[in-house]
């Protein structure tokens, strides 16, 4: 697991550029939900900086997250409260 800038402990980090393995159970996932969090780089964008998938039972398939590879401008902490350490 990569050190991270952010505070959250139990939480794997990747980059934009890692792959990601989701695990799948033995029972076939009909639906999943995905949420992403954001922030805004110096260029006006948004940058994904969490990333979530649960499935229709609500358990999590993936939660972690994101290291953008461009400098963040405004860190949306009061929206997601992700707050860089």
């Amino acid at each position: 697991m990569r050190k991270s800038s952010f505070g959250l402990k139990q939480e794997q980090i990747i980059s934009e550029h890692d792959e990601l393995e989701l695990v799948a159970s033995e029972e076939v996932t009909r639906f999943v939900a995905i949420d992403c969090e954001m922030d805004v780089d110096e260029d006006g964008r948004s940058q994904v900086i969490k990333f979530t998938a649960v499935n229709e039972a609500c358990e999590v398939l993936l939660d972690t997250l994101v290291n953008p590879d461009v400098a963040i401008r405004d860190n949306l902490e009061e929206i997601h409260g992700i707050r860089r350490s």
